[in-house]
């Protein structure tokens, strides 16, 4: 046992020592009495290892280890909670009675202000009792904080790599064939990021399949755009399609203020689709 304000010595005894168990936390707690003074402490954890001393018995040569723990033993000190309340209910008596104009006029406001809280609870719980709860669906405003959010729709339950994705679900038959009409007799091919063009170079693409690579390559650079050059109002995503732009716009940014943003979930979301 340790104790705050000294150290034990050979000649320390306690007049009476406890030990309890702390049942919130399964900890040990010591109380001892020493002149007249309480003091208590709980178990100190040991969270890397065990204390352990040895002891022999001198009779039978035989020794055995007993586990030990330390505790750091406080004063406990009495306050009475009374006293302050005493002192002050006399010092209102003193300024009814004794104190001046301005004095009676503060003790006077200081009364008024003092509230009940009883009264104030069960007033609480009256009003709470005439409300009622009314279910609001809050799924619409949590959409950035789920999977679907950022990603085109996806297979969960599909077997192969290349069925993850269905790309007739990324966009309509008519949205495939308009895009790729006004896709025709562009040099779109010219403005490929080196990834789009490492992937589509060298290669008979479809129809839809050129669409989707025009679509990756316009987020891709749409990502990559300054905040400031998309907020402009003549601002494009896609030169080659005026329907390309427009779905790029529609699903890859919101309208502030009458302003068209892009914030960074957005962003994010531009990028996981390409």
């Amino acid at each position: 046992l340790n104790f705050q304000n000294g150290y034990a010595t050979e000649q320390f005894e306690v007049d009476k020592c406890n030990l309890f168990s702390n049942e919130k936390n399964g900890l040990k707690c010591v109380t001892a009495e020493l002149n007249d003074m309480l003091y208590a402490g709980e178990e100190e954890k040991e969270d890397l290892g065990k204390t352990f001393i040895l002891a022999k018995n001198r009779v039978t040569g035989k020794v055995r280890l007993i586990e030990v723990g330390s505790a750091l033993l406080k004063p406990i000190l009495k306050v009475d909670n009374d006293t302050p309340q005493v002192l002050e209910t006399s010092h209102l008596e003193l300024s009814r009675k004794f104190g001046s104009k301005k004095q009676k006029q503060q003790m006077e406001q200081r009364e008024k202000l003092k509230v009940n809280v009883e009264t104030v609870t069960e007033q609480m719980q009256n009003v709470t009792q005439a409300i009622s709860e009314d279910k609001l669906d809050l799924s619409s405003y949590n959409k950035s904080d789920s999977d679907d959010f950022y990603i085109p729709p996806i297979d969960r339950t599909a077997d192969k790599p290349e069925n993850v994705y269905d790309i007739d679900k990324i966009l309509t038959e008519d949205q495939y064939e308009k895009i790729y009409s006004e896709l025709e007799e562009k040099d779109y091919a010219a403005e490929y990021t080196p990834f789009i063009k490492s992937i589509a170079t060298g290669k008979k693409l479809s129809n839809r399949q050129t669409v989707l690579a025009v679509y990756a390559n316009s987020l891709l650079k749409y990502s990559v755009t300054m905040a400031k050059e998309v907020s402009k109002k003549n601002f494009v995503a896609c030169t080659h399609s005026p329907t390309l732009n427009n779905i790029i716009q529609a699903n890859f940014s919101v309208m502030t203020n009458g302003k068209r943003t892009r914030p960074t979930p957005y962003k994010d979301k531009a990028l996981c689709h390409a």
